[in-house]
């Protein structure tokens, strides 16, 4: 795994967690409304990163289909007025 890829994981997943006050096992397993959409705004800013799906699935431990899901189901979640304002939070709060 390249360093660029685990500091860039690292990074966003350190702000996801912060913004939604959760810690990233409790993040990754629980299957409360908070923390899938925590999951899939993690994914979605990877993403845009040029993160790949294969490296989401070795730095996550999730599934190759559960990434795909939360991948997919973004653009479908940012029509929701508060998911998407959380995406932009999260953005702003990494570019600092």
């Amino acid at each position: 795994m390249r360093t660029i890829i685990l500091d860039e994981y690292r990074k966003v997943m350190a702000g996801v967690c912060r913004h939604y006050g959760l810690d990233e096992a409790r993040m990754l397993r629980s299957n409360k409304e908070e923390c899938v959409d925590a999951r899939a705004t993690l994914v979605g800013i990877l993403i845009e990163h040029d993160l790949t799906e294969a490296e989401l699935v070795q730095l996550t431990g999730l599934t190759q289909q559960c990434i795909n899901k939360l991948k997919n189901s973004v653009r479908f979640r940012e029509k929701g007025w508060t998911f998407r304002e959380t995406m932009k939070a999260v953005r702003r709060e990494l570019e600092m």
